[in-house]
């Protein structure tokens, strides 16, 4: 069997703390779903755990993170 693999880099760019947060809690995916269905006590106090982590410290202002996802392509010898 002959294998593949390649590691895909991907860079999410966000300007501030509000921008990251929105990314997650509007929409219509399962995550903003998820939060909205949640009491708003508890969503606030996800929001504050959030924001400590995005800020780390710093000044709000841009942020990028990136990501590593892994492309495999197989082929099985017929």
């Amino acid at each position: 069997m002959s294998v593949i693999e390649e590691p895909i880099v991907i860079s999410f760019d966000y300007a501030s703390f509000q921008d990251y947060w929105s990314s997650f809690s509007t929409g219509p995916t399962r995550i903003a779903q998820r939060l909205l269905a949640l009491p708003s006590e508890l969503r606030s106090e996800i929001e504050g755990h959030v924001r400590a982590g995005y800020l780390a410290g710093l000044p709000d202002g841009p942020r990028s993170f990136a990501i590593i996802v892994r492309a495999v392509r197989g082929v099985v010898p017929g």
